[in-house]
Formats: C-alpha cells, structure tokens, sequence
C-alpha cells in the first residue's frame, strides 16, 4: 500500500514538472519577440490615427462613422477637407452634395478660428 502511494506521488510530481516545462520553456518560444521600438512605433501610429478621426468630428455634422468613411477616401484632417471640392467628395463617399458643402464650410470655419 506505501508503495502505490509513493508510485502515485511519484507521477503527480513528474506531471506537474512536465506542465511547469511546458508552460515556462515551450510556450515562451511560440510568442512572438516584441522590442519596445516597435511597439512605442506602433502605438503612436494609433494615437496619430485615432487624432485624426477625432479631428475629423470636431466638424459639425461629422461622427466616427463619417470620419471614417472621408479618411477611407483621403480626407484624414480638418485642413484636408476644408480643400475639397463638394461634388467630388460627395462621389466619393455617397453622400448628398448639399451635405459635403455644409462639412466643408465647417472645416473652413474650424481652421479659421485656429
């Protein structure tokens, strides 16, 4: 009986070895080696992206959908749709031109009050 009970510790130790192995040796070699250049890169890409969406809804009339919607066609700023043409912007995107105007002249208005 004192001998199936040391077999059985015995292979709960070796069981708990192989897991802590794997999850400390193995599973460290399939993550991917991230350097903090790349990553402070990255996160100041999304911080640009994410300023110039913002920036897009400071126009009145124009919310996240929108935004995304003028940066999809090239519009990524205030300055960059405030010099665009009505017609062509409302091609563009599938919008009224009636309602590109109004973005436009809100744009114009943004940047002059800078």
């Amino acid at each position: 009986m004192v001998q199936l009970e040391v077999y059985v510790g015995v292979i709960v130790v070796i069981a708990l070895a192989a897991i802590l192995y794997y999850y400390f040796v193995l599973a460290k070699r399939r993550e991917p080696e991230v350097t903090a250049e790349v990553s402070i890169q990255e996160s100041q890409a999304m911080k640009e992206e994410r300023s110039e969406i913002r920036d897009l809804t400071k126009v009145r009339g124009i919310g996240p959908k929108w935004s995304k919607k003028l940066k999809d066609a090239g519009v990524n700023s205030v300055k960059d749709l405030a010099e665009c043409d009505s017609k062509d912007l409302a091609r563009k995107i599938d919008v009224s031109e009636k309602i590109t105007s109004r973005w436009i002249k809100g744009a114009k208005e943004l940047l002059s009050e800078k």
